[in-house]
C-alpha cells in the first residue's frame, strides 16, 4: 500500500453533512450539479454555496453538462476538481486546463454489477480489460487526472451511472487497478459493511460512496461516515504490519 486509501464521499446536499463528512475525516466531498437523473442533484446556486470555502476538497459531477452553468460554477466557488460521469470532449478538457490549471479532472467508468446480484436487471456490458486500458490510456493522454470506476445499473427501466448501491466484480476490478496508469477509486455499492472486503481484493487509490453512507437519500449518516472511516483506517494498519 502506497499513500493510504483516499475517501471521498458523494451526494452531499448540505452545509452540515459536509461540515459533518469533513470532521469524521474524509478527503474529499462530491456535489452533483445538474443531473437529471440524479435525486441528489444540485441546482448552479445551491451547487456554488456548497463547494464555496469548504473544509475539504470539494469535487463537482457533471453529466453531459451545460458548458457555459458550469463554467459560471467554475469561476464562482474554484472547486478541487471535477468529475465526469459521462465523456468529456478533449476540446472542453483541453480548455479547462487552460483556463483553469490547478483544477484536477477526474472520469467515471462504468462496469455492469456483479454477475447474478440482481435478477431483475440485466446488462450487455462485459469487462473487457484490454479495453479499459487503453481507454484510461486515452484518458491520461487528454488531461484526465484519475479514475473513477462505479457500477452501471438499469433500475425500473432506466441506467443509472452510479448511487445505486450495487457492486461491480471487485475480483476483475483488481486486474485493472494493478496495470493502470493513473490512480483508480474504486465506487459502487461500498458500505460499513463491505468496505474491507473491497479494499483487500482491489486495493484502490480510493473510494467514492454515496448511498452506503446516507439514512435517506440526499442525507448522510454520521454514525455510518464514522463506522466506514474507522474501517477504512483500521485496514490502512493492518496492511502497514504486513509490510
Amino acid at each position: 500500500m502506497k499513500g493510504g486509501c483516499k475517501v471521498k464521499i458523494c451526494g452531499i446536499t448540505s452545509v452540515g453533512d459536509r461540515n459533518t463528512v469533513a470532521d469524521l475525516g474524509a478527503d474529499f466531498f462530491g456535489v452533483i450539479f445538474d443531473v437529471s437523473f440524479s435525486p441528489r442533484s444540485q441546482t448552479l446556486d445551491s451547487a456554488i454555496n456548497l463547494l464555496t470555502d469548504p473544509p475539504i476538497p470539494g469535487i463537482v459531477l457533471v453529466y453531459d453538462p451545460d458548458w457555459k452553468d458550469l463554467n459560471r460554477l467554475l469561476q464562482a466557488c474554484r472547486p478541487y476538481g471535477i468529475q465526469f460521469l459521462s465523456p468529456a470532449p478533449q476540446a472542453r478538457l483541453a480548455s479547462l486546463k487552460k483556463d483553469f490549471p490547478e483544477l484536477a479532472l477526474w472520469q467515471s467508468l462504468h462496469l455492469p454489477e456483479a454477475h447474478g446480484a440482481h435478477h431483475e436487471v440485466q446488462i450487455s456490458a462485459r469487462f473487457d480489460l484490454a479495453s479499459l486500458l487503453a481507454k484510461i490510456n486515452e484518458l491520461r493522454s487528454q488531461g484526465i487526472d484519475l479514475v473513477v470506476l462505479d457500477t452501471v445499473a438499469v433500475i425500473a427501466g432506466r441506467t443509472r451511472y452510479g448511487g445505486t448501491g450495487r457492486v461491480s466484480d471487485w475480483s476483475l476490478v483488481r486486474n485493472l487497478v494493478t496495470q493502470a496508469p493513473l490512480p483508480i477509486y474504486l465506487a459502487g455499492g461500498i458500505n460499513p459493511g463491505n468496505v474491507r472486503e473491497a479494499l483487500s481484493t482491489v486495493n484502490p487509490a480510493g473510494i467514492d460512496l454515496c448511498s452506503g453512507v446516507e439514512s435517506s437519500i440526499g442525507y448522510k449518516d454520521p454514525l455510518k461516515v464514522r463506522d466506514l472511516l474507522i474501517q477504512v483506517r483500521q485496514w490502512e494498519e493492518a496492511e502497514l504490519h504486513k509490510a
